[in-house]
């Protein structure tokens, strides 16, 4: 028996086992979206960077020397930030890195506002990875986190009753409009009684689909500047709302800015009275 005819014969008989275990090691590597509870929870198996806003929060306070970088614009920047945040754009990225090339152990923090898809913070999270700094996260702030800017309240805006009373009113001059905060039944007394009102829901798709109220308008907050197409009238009664009151606080902001006269930030979804929808 000649060794050539030996070697095909155990290709044969091992070469489909050795596949089969090959795929099963890949398969077992990247677990399918349905093996996991949500869009947050897939993302952190792939992304080991990523964190919630609580645990980004907690990391923060963890090591005080924490660096927290917001990757947006400086007009975005100065109507709402993390307090304590630098303002790096995308584009000043590289240079910010050099800067720190001797602080490769330090912790960072990016964000941007991007919704589930990480957007800057993400890319910033890879390239700083791909540097060799060891202590790098990303996420999206939410209700843990204090804020500063003209949105805010260190601006030109004005606040009357106490935060979480549910009948706090906001006032700004922060853009071209006033914000308006309201409560839910307000809201709907307001949705009522104009029929050219606006419910605009900034949160991402998976929130969407899990529950919205019923005639509402996605438009991801990470999207909001390039479709305002979407929203032609500026002078249409808008009301935005989230699921903590950030990402429609960063929407108002937005809007503002852009020259929309009538908007209201009911913050959270489950402010609305009525029963949320699910999508089919």
């Amino acid at each position: 028996m000649n060794k050539k005819f030996i070697t095909t014969a155990v290709f044969l008989l091992i070469g489909p086992s050795l596949a089969l275990y090959f795929i099963y090691l890949g398969s077992a590597a990247k677990p399918e979206p349905s093996a996991v509870s949500s869009m947050e929870s897939y993302r952190s198996v792939y992304v080991p960077g990523h964190v919630s806003s609580g645990e980004a929060k907690a990391l923060f306070d963890e090591k005080p020397d924490t660096l927290v970088v917001d990757l947006r614009s400086k007009e975005s920047y100065n109507e709402l930030h993390v307090a304590g945040s630098l303002n790096v754009s995308y584009e000043d990225l590289e240079s910010f890195a050099a800067q720190n090339e001797n602080n490769k152990s330090r912790r960072f923090i990016f964000y941007c506002f991007c919704g589930e898809k990480g957007g800057s913070a993400l890319s910033a999270y890879e390239y700083f990875e791909s540097l060799g700094f060891t202590d790098i996260y990303f996420t999206e702030p939410e209700d843990e986190w204090k804020y500063e800017g003209t949105a805010a309240g260190s601006g030109d805006v004005k606040t009357e009753g106490a935060a979480g009373s549910g009948d706090m009113k906001t006032e700004g001059t922060a853009g071209s409009g006033d914000v308006k905060t309201i409560t839910g039944e307000e809201a709907l007394d307001i949705y009522k009684s104009d029929a050219a009102c606006v419910l605009l829901d900034v949160r991402n798709l998976e929130e969407y689909e899990a529950g919205h109220i019923e005639g509402s308008v996605l438009i991801p907050v990470s999207q909001l500047e390039e479709r305002l197409n979407e929203l032609p009238d500026k002078e249409r009664a808008i009301i935005v709302y989230c699921r903590s009151g950030v990402r429609s606080k960063n929407a108002c902001s937005i809007l503002s800015a852009n020259g929309y006269t009538n908007i209201y930030d009911m913050q959270r979804a489950e402010n609305w009275p009525e029963s949320l929808v699910q999508s089919m």
